[in-house]
């Protein structure tokens, strides 16, 4: 398969991997990871492998796999640096955040007691037990069946209990989760760069636009279903990952510290779903009604990713639910956009989630601050930290500059999708603007229509929110509340939506939702006008 080439390639290659040639898998790995189109550039970084001379060619095979994905790869100390010191190198790298350490073990390496390798894992382990955890940097590797050594790296850690990748057949299927793992690691300080750099894959389309082109063509249907089931298992596999996003850290004891943690898992967040945000929004927004099962199921399936009891830190268990917020804010503004009301029907209530209390609709579990539930100063963080990246500013933030917002989880939603949704669909700010605000209000319509129904059946749900349409058009006569609200009060029983389902098809539903949406909307703004 030529790696350049704009078609999208066979599903039934994922099945044969043993068959086709690693490269090529992994590139089309990363692609579905969201790493895409112009996005799929060569990382910053390094990564450095750590072996015995007896595994040189699986370390060949690993290294090429690694530099076709266009990552940069240090091995060899001896010729890594000529006239330099390697281990200040290392550490320099470290410091810099731009590094990963990859530490391959075999049966070879077992039965060996003395070798260089030692010495550079000697190096890692020093540099792992004089940070504070929370930042993986240092992933296992096995090609066998073999014990990874037992090196104490503080904290109560080993090297055997870190995450580690098994590549222990001659298909490596789980190499496409160790470039995953490093990309996610070289993103510490930039994601990606694109300066300077060449892109790897220069012609392949994002997944949103291979997407919306196999959506308008009815050939494509399994197509569209392997793409959207590959895209959504590549992110399940990372977001619950504890070696990407822990449950737990003691860099939190350090508010400074913990605070630039907080805004990198934010962002790995937001980048592991970077896939399955553009694939919901074009979806939404182009699908036909017999694809409104195969998004239904995908929020679904985000939604298991934060709902498995976890023992751990309450503000990293609560940001377990950020992509699940975004994931439902996409497909709803691409829906909206398009005016498509049975997508937006199987994302936010034929999509549920059975929990202790039953099945609950996704609204009620897609509620913006439910992220920041416990720390909401963290969405003010995650904005401010959006923004400085955007500036090109490489100093993290430790905490907000701008603790003022009425509405942070809105706003850092909004700024999020922005950029995605003005390029698909070719609009200006001040479209993308009306279109998210019309989306959050019947977000919060829903929410209200659902709510009231676990109320009548004696169940606590989560109702409406305001979003940041109540000071984006304060001085307006006529809010955006109330003019879709007089846009249903004017169609009745022909309004789009409840024609296509949303609220159960039920005038009286939609009326009983609105009117007390309108009045906690106008108590809204009242409070802070």
């Amino acid at each position: 398969m030529d790696r350049g080439s704009p078609d999208r390639p066979d599903p039934s290659t994922l099945r044969r991997c043993s068959e086709a040639p690693p490269c090529d898998l992994i590139v089309r790995k990363i692609r579905v990871l969201g790493v895409t189109g112009e996005q799929l550039e060569r990382p910053t970084g390094h990564v450095f492998i750590s072996y015995v001379r007896e595994d040189v060619e699986r370390v060949n095979r690993l290294a090429k796999i690694l530099e076709d994905a266009g990552i940069r790869v240090w091995r060899d100390t001896d010729d890594l640096w000529p006239g330099q010191d390697w281990r200040l190198e290392i550490r320099s790298a470290i410091k810099k955040g731009a590094f990963a350490f990859l530490a391959c073990f075999s049966r070879n390496s077992e039965n060996k007691a003395v070798t260089y390798q030692n010495e550079e894992l000697n190096l890692a382990v020093e540099q792992i037990r004089v940070r504070p955890p929370g930042h993986s940097w240092l992933i296992p590797v096995r090609f066998d069946g073999c014990r990874v050594p037992d090196f104490d790296l503080g904290a109560g850690r080993t090297l055997d209990s870190l995450q580690r990748v098994d590549l222990l057949d001659s298909s490596w299927e789980k190499s496409g989760r160790l470039i995953a793992a490093i990309v996610t690691i070289l993103s510490a300080n930039q994601v990606l760069t694109r300066q300077n750099t060449t892109p790897v894959v220069t012609s392949v389309p994002s997944v949103g636009a291979q997407m919306r082109t196999m959506l308008l063509d009815p050939s494509k249907e399994i197509e569209v279903e392997d793409l959207v089931n590959e895209t959504i298992a590549a992110a399940r596999d990372s977001l619950t990952d504890d070696a990407f996003f822990p449950t737990e850290s003691q860099t939190l004891n350090d508010p400074a510290a913990g605070g630039v943690f907080i805004a990198q898992q934010i962002e790995n967040y937001s980048v592991v779903l970077s896939a399955t945000i553009e694939i919901l929004m074009c979806g939404a927004a182009y699908g036909k009604s017999w694809h409104e099962g195969l998004w239904a199921r995908v929020i679904q399936r985000l939604a298991t990713t934060a709902d498995n009891p976890k023992d751990g830190q309450v503000v990293l268990l609560s940001l377990r639910k950020l992509p699940l917020c975004l994931a439902v804010y996409a497909a709803s503004v691409g829906a909206v956009h398009r005016h498509n009301w049975g997508a937006l029907r199987a994302v936010t209530t034929d999509a549920q989630l059975k929990t202790y209390r039953g099945a609950e609709p996704i609204i009620a579990l897609a509620h913006p601050w439910l992220p920041f539930e416990d720390h909401p100063e963290l969405a003010n963080l995650a904005i401010d930290d959006a923004e400085r990246r955007a500036r090109g500013e490489e100093k993290p933030l430790a905490s907000a500059v701008n603790n003022r917002r009425l509405t942070p989880a809105s706003d850092y939603l909004y700024g999020k999708l922005r950029p995605l949704f003005t390029k698909t669909f070719s609009v200006d700010d001040v479209e993308y603007s009306e279109v998210f605000d019309r989306a959050e209000v019947y977000l919060g319509l829903i929410a209200e229509r659902e709510s009231q129904l676990a109320k009548a059946e004696g169940r606590y749900q989560r109702g409406s929110w305001y979003g940041s349409f109540i000071w984006r058009d304060r001085h307006s006569s006529s809010p955006i509340e109330k003019r879709v609200v007089d846009e249903l009060a004017q169609a009745g029983n022909n309004w789009p939506p409840l024609q296509a389902g949303l609220f159960g098809g039920k005038l009286h539903d939609a009326q009983s939702a609105a009117e007390a949406y309108l009045s906690s909307m106008t108590a809204a703004r009242e409070r802070v006008w």
